[in-house]
């Protein structure tokens, strides 16, 4: 019996699980998440405690395939999010959204992540599942916990809840980073920094901010004083009662620390440390914004013997931007400051650089508190460069931007100016603002054309892309670009592809998902055979070295004939463009919306039926389709009273005509009682007959 039964349940499963296979692929679904990402949960779950929807931006593109050729669906998609962290949150598969997504046969729709939202604006807390996270705390801070996530979506049918497409991992996106802003950096004092006394007492303590913190970012200083040799720092740091100096609620990364505060006693050493937070309790910063500890020790000599004396140099941001070479600097002075003007030398040493560069710039009204070179008060001022050559503190601009001007202004810091460097080895005027901070170059520079015409191109027929706008955001280096694709060399406006996109990191490839209404010709001269471009995804990769384009692209497109009614009918296609691999079309049913196939020939017109693809083919050094349809059909001749031939397989529609078979029917066959009405003249049929001959259509 244990045999029998395992040999019948074998066979039984084998079916199961083949039937199960067959059910969820009945639709595709393809998610793309296109950065920059967040760290917002209301960018991927967000709501609120009692309205928790699936709130996906514009930046995420959900693309649909109803893989039958004759059965329209009605579907719903069940959204989960899931961490490597062990986060997730998953919408119940009983859940009902506010509408339904139809499906016709062989349809293929995009759908955003704000359609989705709208389509999903029903959903509640009550229809979330939740695991490894602490919900609440989630929902209070907004933010979700470190790690790499993927946003998953299945299809299911939308009044049986059968399951139509695959889950993860065919239906998810690609991993999603989220990773907290990091802790401040102390710039001055350095760790185990002497600092000069002076009087009276002035020291500008400085830190640079963590990337991409938000604007309601409040600092914190803490000073301890070390009052033996081998004390711990961040021991008594963690004391609360010892302080020497405490302040918060700083809202910019400097504190002036002057003869009002607690008086440093020379010879003695200092812990300092500056810790950022958010006073609303919203974002969180990693080690609780708490930056590293730097000691000091106040003195009036140096352990090289240096007094204050001695010092020929400017911090103008201590341990970032220092002006020396000060002979040739003219000083005048106002109101207990020092006034230079002049030329200098402005030494810039980033974190990443192991030595500073130095570049020769003019010192123009530049401001600076009496009494303190080595951590200045500096009230107003410029220092400006002009160079063609980028120091190694602006590394990250090689290739993409070309400095003209490098300024530094009081209050507002370090910044570039430039033009954009294009693969034509020409530079583009560009607008934008860049600033250089310790850590690397920050902001966005954009070049634009000025008329309709691009600013470089890439690649040549069937898939060429122009930029007419392209801009990068630094420090990620993200490309972003404006412009349009040409598809098989289409020279006319209307049939050029509009096109916007991003691309982080070093390889500037760029995704699409577009929704088109383009229409392509491939008879080349009347447009009776032609294109409807419906839609078009994939990612494009142009060369900046030899303009040359990489793509790998699906366009959607429906292949027809159109008749003097302006009636289309044909195929749905599937146009697989490689750069390397070439064309590869795939059929996906018929894409007629109505019963009336004619197709005009002249004297006659055929009732076609039951098209065929035979040959769709592109020359891209001639630039033109090679085609070959195969029909089902009738001739009908209006001028002999609507006289209709029987029907004829497998006509042979060509780029160079329609091939019309022999055809010979006498009065027996052509069965028409009605006359053709010619003017004084009444015509009635009595023989028909045709030799083969291919007649020209296009």
């Amino acid at each position: 019996m244990i045999s029998i039964a395992r040999k019948l349940l074998l066979p039984v499963a084998f079916i199961f699980i083949a039937f199960l296979a067959q059910a969820q692929n009945e639709v595709r679904v393809t998610v793309q998440v296109l950065p920059p990402y967040s760290n917002d949960v209301h960018d991927y779950i967000g709501g609120t405690s009692n309205d928790l929807d699936l709130r996906l931006q514009e930046q995420i593109i959900v693309t649909l395939q109803n893989n039958s050729p004759s059965e329209t669906r009605e579907i719903k998609l069940i959204p989960t999010i899931s961490g490597d962290n062990g986060l997730f949150a998953a919408v119940n598969i009983g859940y009902l959204p506010n509408r339904s997504i139809l499906l016709g046969p062989n349809e293929l729709k995009i759908i955003t992540g704000n359609e989705l939202k709208d389509i999903n604006r029903n959903l509640t807390e009550n229809d979330i599942n939740y695991g490894g996270f602490n919900r609440d705390q989630i929902l209070r801070t907004g933010t979700l916990p470190e790690g790499n996530y993927k946003i998953c979506l299945q299809a299911f049918d939308y009044n049986t809840n059968q399951t139509l497409s695959f889950g993860d991992p065919q239906g998810c996106s690609a991993p999603i980073p989220v990773a907290f802003p990091d802790p401040p950096v102390i710039m001055y004092p350095f760790h185990d920094a002497e600092v000069l006394a002076n009087e009276p007492q002035a020291l500008n303590i400085s830190w640079a901010p963590a990337p991409n913190l938000s604007s309601i970012v409040r600092y914190r200083v803490r000073i301890v004083e070390l009052s033996e040799i081998n004390a711990n720092p961040y021991d008594l740091m963690e004391q609360s009662t010892i302080s020497f100096f405490e302040e918060d609620n700083i809202a910019f990364t400097n504190l002036f620390y002057d003869q009002t505060k607690p008086a440093f006693q020379e010879g003695r050493t200092y812990a300092i440390r500056v810790q950022a937070y958010d006073p609303f309790n919203q974002l969180q910063i990693k080690n609780n914004g708490l930056s590293e500890i730097h000691v000091f020790k106040y003195t009036n000599k140096l352990s090289n013997g240096t007094t204050l004396a001695d010092i020929d140099f400017l911090n103008i941001e201590p341990g970032f931007l220092t002006l020396v070479n000060l002979k040739n600097l003219e000083v005048s002075q106002e109101d207990q400051l020092n006034i230079f003007n002049g030329s200098a030398q402005l030494e810039i040493k980033t974190t990443y650089q192991t030595e500073p560069d130095v570049i020769n710039v003019q010192v123009i009204d530049l401001a600076v508190q009496q009494g303190n070179n080595t951590s200045p008060l500096i009230r107003r001022g410029t220092l400006r460069a002009s160079t063609d050559k980028i120091p190694a503190a602006l590394d990250p601009l090689d290739g993409w931007v070309a400095i003209k001007e490098i300024e530094w202004r009081a209050g507002i810091g370090l910044g570039v100016s430039g033009t954009i460097q294009g693969p034509d080895e020409k530079d583009y005027q560009a607008k934008g603002n860049l600033q250089v901070r310790p850590d690397g170059v920050y902001g966005e520079i954009t070049a634009s054309s000025e008329d309709e015409e691009p600013l470089f191109s890439f690649g040549s027929a069937p898939v060429e892309f122009s930029m007419t706008d392209f801009g990068i955001a630094f420090p990620a280096a993200c490309k972003s670009f404006g412009g349009y694709i040409k598809l098989f060399d289409e020279s006319g406006k209307e049939q050029l592809i509009p096109v916007n996109s991003q691309s982080c990191g070093e390889a500037v490839t760029f995704d699409l998902a577009l929704n088109l209404d383009q229409r392509l010709s491939i008879d080349g001269t009347t447009d009776k055979l032609h294109l409807d471009a419906k839609s078009l995804f994939g990612s494009i990769t142009p060369n900046w070295e030899d303009q040359s384009l990489a793509y790998d692209l699906d366009l959607v497109a429906g292949l027809g004939f159109e008749n003097i009614q302006e009636v289309s009918c044909g195929l749905d296609l599937i146009l697989k463009l490689h750069s390397e691999k070439g064309i590869e079309i795939q059929e996906a049913g018929s894409n007629c919306s109505t019963s009336q196939r004619n197709l005009p020939l002249g004297p006659a017109y055929l009732n076609y039926a039951n098209l065929d693809l035979d040959k769709l083919a592109y020359n891209p050094n001639s630039k033109d389709w090679d085609f070959a349809i195969s029909v089902d059909g009738q001739f009908t001749f209006p001028v002999f009273a609507n006289f209709t031939t029987v029907n004829f397989n497998d006509l042979i529609i060509e780029k160079k005509g329609i091939q019309i078979p022999a055809m010979d029917f006498k009065k027996e066959d052509i069965l028409l009682n009605a006359k053709a009405n010619w003017g004084d003249y009444l015509l009635s049929l009595e023989e028909f007959k045709q030799s083969p001959v291919t007649l020209p259509i296009f």
